[in-house]
């Protein structure tokens, strides 16, 4: 099989480019300044799983699916130079160890939460990983978990 091209989507200063890794896509945020933020694997944490990638300019649609999970995220080109990420998980089976988790390398992006329905995602700075988690679930399975964060230039 073929790997697909890369397809990258820019917001301002920002930018972030999806590849082909194996079985899936990962992707890398950089900044004008050469600061980056690799996605990356944690132990004890479980990261999405997206092997089809749309592309609607200013917008790039993901989905995938692993064991009893589908994933989804989309990331957004806002005007005000940030990328919006929108993942969720639809999972059948318990999800408290779901994580986007990425490497950091260099300060010029930051990354910060946005509430969704009413509850926001948590930030764990674990070494040089930046581990973000959805919400605490609520209730039993099948259950859909989601999660918001934006990228933005650090001042």
């Amino acid at each position: 099989m073929l790997s697909p091209s890369p397809i990258s989507l820019a917001a301002g200063p920002l930018s972030v480019e999806f590849t082909w890794n194996v079985d899936r896509f990962t992707h890398v945020l950089r900044d004008a300044r050469g600061g980056a933020i690799a996605w990356a694997e944690a132990p004890g944490a479980e990261s999405p799983v997206y092997v089809e990638l749309h592309e609607q300019q200013p917008l790039l649609f993901l989905s995938g699916m692993s064991a009893d999970r589908h994933w989804s995220m989309s990331v957004e080109a806002t005007a005000e130079g940030r990328l919006v990420f929108d993942a969720a998980c639809r999972a059948k089976s318990s999800a408290e160890h779901l994580a986007s988790v990425y490497a950091v390398e260099g300060e010029g992006i930051a990354i910060t939460p946005l509430a969704t329905d009413g509850a926001t995602p948590t930030f764990e700075r674990e070494g040089d990983l930046l581990v973000v988690r959805p919400p605490t679930p609520l209730g039993g399975y099948p259950q859909t978990l989601r999660w918001r964060y934006e990228a933005l230039p650090s001042s």
